[in-house]
């Protein structure tokens, strides 16, 4: 009795070894998606758990951009974003929303969440605002274009094309424009810091608003 007991038993550590090992397989062929999700609490017309963002854990202090990645202002405000960003590392976490007012807007976006999936969400961003004079304001996206950023980005291009279709992309900027619209943007780029709108699109406003919510924090 004892001796079938331990074969049993043998049969179950195996099968439980098995198992993980498979699972961690599996996993691992997974894509990767390098945008965190959100934990801290802002309104959800600002913030859904699934925007992209980086992520600064516990900061008080959150920067919403409402953009189009084919809006000329918003590749214009792009660098200034980026440089006060930089500035603003390891204090202030970062969050996209979407608001698709031209023609290729949604392919746009959606080359730019797919390249997401590949852990290259920021690049292809910074990509297609650099390159917003060859693709944007066409008579009708072209898919082609993006799958050649996808190649610049060394991207598994199979994965990219498919992705490219998902119609999960067309959804999520549909429902941030309705955010959006719900918040009162009437253009973009339109940004918020927390809960309180940047009015005036310049560096200094944007830092002035930066370092009252942090100042506020800190006073806390």
């Amino acid at each position: 009795m004892r001796k079938e007991l331990k074969v049993v038993s043998a049969i179950i550590v195996f099968a439980v070894v098995g198992f993980v090992l498979a699972y961690s397989i599996y996993a691992s062929k997974q894509p990767k998606q390098e945008l965190p999700v959100a934990s801290f609490k802002l309104p959800e017309n600002l913030v859904r758990p699934d925007s992209p963002m980086i992520d600064v854990p516990d900061s008080s202090t959150t920067l919403i951009e409402f953009l189009d990645p084919e809006c000329e202002s918003c590749a214009a405000f792009y660098p200034i974003v980026k440089e006060v960003l930089k500035e603003y590392s390891g204090k202030v976490r970062f969050v996209v929303r979407y608001m698709p007012y031209h023609t290729s807007s949604l392919m746009a976006i959606a080359a730019t969440e797919s390249a997401g999936l590949q852990g290259k969400y920021w690049e292809m961003q910074e990509l297609l605002f650099l390159k917003a004079a060859e693709w944007g304001h066409r008579e009708r996206p072209d898919p082609e274009v993006f799958k050649a950023y996808a190649a610049q980005l060394g991207l598994d291009l199979t994965q990219f094309a498919s992705d490219l279709q998902n119609p999960d992309w067309s959804k999520k900027a549909q429902r941030d424009m309705a955010d959006g619209l719900e918040l009162g943007v009437q253009g973009t780029p339109t940004l918020f810091v927390n809960q309180t709108q940047v009015k005036e699109l310049s560096p200094h406003a944007l830092r002035a608003a930066l370092n009252l919510s942090l100042q506020g924090a800190e006073a806390k």
